[in-house]
């Protein structure tokens, strides 16, 4: 089942949106508009569809996040969205609380999810087994409950990756990369570099900021 981000332009990109129960990256340098997109996701699931969703941050604090979302008009702080949309602070390197969130998205039934983001917490990682051992853990307990969850991931500039680790690209089951080229007629593109359920191509699709957030060309 195609669960729709409500990004528009972005769902016909992707057959109709994100699969149900999978773990999707979205990856690129600072500033390339990682948090608007996924934010955005979930900002459309409780107001178009009235969806409990939980925005789990480990860089930002909440109250930034209120206020990015405030510039697009997305009032969090207000009813009924309140009631939906929760924003959730944890330090990187406590697992223990990672592993505490992702249980009771379990057993709350919460279907969208976005970490935001993975990057400071495989830099806290240092050990490749380790980063990988616990991100299995909370992407496992993710898909068993058949949450869709994006993932931020900070690319190193000039890096052909999709991580700091280079191990996050592959426990996902999409990969969309955001870039930002100074040198380019549209600066902003995105670009489908693997969703493992549907077919995609891998063009750059352009896309822009506007007051009511990101729109796909």
């Amino acid at each position: 089942m195609k669960i729709a981000t409500g990004i528009p332009g972005f769902d016909s990109i992707v057959n109709g949106g994100f699969d149900e129960g999978t773990t999707n990256l979205i990856a690129g340098e600072t500033g390339t508009c990682k948090s608007i997109f996924c934010m955005q996701f979930l900002y459309n699931r409780a107001s178009m569809f009235k969806e409990k969703v939980y925005y789990v941050t480990t860089e930002d604090g909440v109250e930034s996040i209120h206020k990015q979302a405030e510039q697009f008009g997305w009032q969090l702080q207000k009813p009924p969205i309140s009631q939906l949309f929760r924003v959730i602070e944890l330090e990187p390197y406590n697992i223990n609380a990672f592993l505490n969130i992702a249980e009771e998205i379990k057993k709350n039934s919460i279907k969208r999810v976005v970490i935001d983001s993975v990057s400071v917490f495989e830099i806290y990682m240092k050990e490749p087994f380790i980063v990988r051992k616990n991100l299995f853990s909370i992407i496992e307990k993710m898909r068993a409950g058949g949450t869709v969850t994006l993932m931020t991931a900070e690319v190193p500039g000039g890096s052909k990756g999709f991580s700091r680790s280079g191990i996050v690209e592959f426990m996902a089951d999409s990969i969309i990369r955001m870039q930002y080229i100074q040198e380019a007629k549209a600066k902003r593109s995105l670009v489908v570099k693997k969703m493992r359920f549907s077919p995609h191509g891998e063009s750059a699709h352009p896309f822009e900021i506007t007051k009511k957030g990101l729109v796909v060309k």
